[in-house]
């Protein structure tokens, strides 16, 4: 999170779930980072509750291996962006810019698993 400081982003950080959605409630930011595998509650319901009290904060979230059946969950949720794993410094800074200016990113690999389900479903609706 350095780095985006350094490049002049406002950072607040939580140690857990609630702890987040409280810091939000108080700040109004106009963009947030989740990374998955805080305690308390998970990324789908922080996403949808954020949404509910902040509908203008435009929501990153940083998944894990064991989050990525939350993709498609997480963008029903409002979620602007996903990114898979620890992103390196420049690709967190460009993809939270894209977020923030209003563009949605999928991660790659998310991007992959979420066309491969679509795809499963379109044949399983044949």
């Amino acid at each position: 999170m350095r780095a985006l400081t350094a490049e002049g982003h406002a950072v607040e950080q939580a140690s857990d779930g609630y702890r987040a959605l409280e810091l939000a409630h108080r700040t109004h930011p106009s963009a947030v980072v989740i990374r998955s595998g805080l305690p308390g509650p998970g990324p789908v319901e922080m996403v949808s509750r954020l949404k509910g009290t902040e509908p203008n904060a435009r929501v990153l979230v940083l998944l894990d291996e064991a989050g990525l059946d939350d993709s498609a969950p997480l963008l029903r949720a409002g979620a602007d962006g996903l990114v898979l794993g620890e992103p390196h410094p420049p690709y967190l800074i460009w993809t939270l810019d894209q977020v923030a200016q209003g563009g949605v990113v999928l991660d790659p690999g998310i991007a992959r698993r979420l066309a491969g389900s679509l795809a499963e479903m379109a044949l399983r609706e044949r």
